[in-house]
């Protein structure tokens, strides 16, 4: 549902506007804002209905009662009730839950993709190729033929979903924001660094302090462990894009370090980490301050990011 959405208004709901957008009168913006919103929801009803019909049929296939899916899945009855009659949208985990216990894919319950697709596809998705031969997948073992299209697909839905409760301030919907954090990292970790990184340039991360897809790999090569804390990194600095607005690497370091002094008279428990109370690299600043500006902003009290009187931003030399 979002991907059509964020193909067509790639940056308008990823919180950075373009320059079409710019000249905006507030009332203008919020009436385009609502109407998007509404489309938002007419197709998310459509697509709800979708999976809801799929979903039951794929649990009468495994022969499972609504009680005995939800004591597997740890799910409550309840909920897998409102998921079947489309009162209520599984979040990604519980449907990649659901997935897993049903032995469907995503795909299936979300695009519906059949032994009638002239696809080549069966009821659960997986795409065999001719005369039987396929692969494994090394995430969930279906046979079949596999790419990183669809994890990227479900990470753009979760940063689009995100963009929108943050233009709303999360307001009545701080749970569902920090669940849909959690997937985002979730979905993040399946990525190779050439995808993740794609993610991060779509994202408009501040590049010259990113590390890039080659070198990553490079490190992969010789050390595993520290790779994936580059990655780590950078999933970090994306999720940051979707809460906050912004990547923080992107903020002039005397803006930053301003904003840091604020939050460390707010919190006495936070305390700059250089000498004489300097507050060092970004690397050493965001990671400490990261939490107390994450939390202002699912208060709906965080820093405006927007305004380039308050938070200018470093220019980039870097084009991925």
């Amino acid at each position: 549902m979002f991907p059509v959405i964020w193909g067509m208004v790639p940056r308008v709901i990823s919180g950075t506007f373009p320059e079409a957008f710019a000249s905006f009168p507030k009332a203008g913006f919020k009436a385009y804002f609502q109407q998007l919103t509404k489309r938002v929801n007419d197709m998310t009803d459509n697509t709800n209905k979708d999976i809801a019909q799929r979903l039951r049929a794929a649990r009468d296939d495994m022969g499972f009662s609504r009680r005995e899916l939800a004591e597997i899945t740890n799910i409550p009855q309840k909920t897998i009730e409102k998921f079947e009659i489309g009162s209520q949208e599984p979040s990604v985990s519980r449907l990649q839950t659901l997935c897993d216990v049903l032995d469907v894919t995503r795909s299936y319950l979300i695009d519906g993709y059949s032994a009638d697709n002239d696809n080549g596809a069966d009821r659960n998705g997986s795409k065999v190729k001719s005369g039987g031969n396929a692969i494994a997948c090394p995430k969930c073992g279906e046979m079949g033929e596999f790419t990183d299209e669809e994890d990227t697909n479900v990470v753009f839905q979760i940063l689009t979903e995100l963009d929108l409760l943050r233009d709303e301030k999360f307001d009545g919907a701080q749970r569902r924001a920090i669940e849909l954090s959690k997937d985002l990292i979730r979905e993040l970790g399946y990525l190779e660094p050439a995808e993740l990184m794609k993610v991060a340039a779509a994202r408009e991360l501040y590049l010259d302090d990113c590390p890039s897809a080659e070198g990553i790999m490079e490190i992969f090569n010789s050390d595993i462990e520290k790779a994936q804390t580059y990655c780590g990194l950078v999933e970090e600095r994306i999720l940051d894009t979707a809460i906050l607005g912004i990547d923080m690497y992107a903020i002039e370091k005397k803006t930053l370090d301003r904003l840091s002094d604020k939050l460390e008279h707010d919190h006495e428990e936070l305390e700059a980490p250089g000498f004489f109370g300097g507050w060092g690299e970004y690397s050493e600043t965001v990671p400490l301050i990261r939490p107390y500006v994450r939390s202002l902003a699912f208060s709906g009290m965080g820093p405006d990011f927007d305004n380039p009187e308050d938070f200018s931003k470093r220019k980039t030399t870097l084009n991925r």
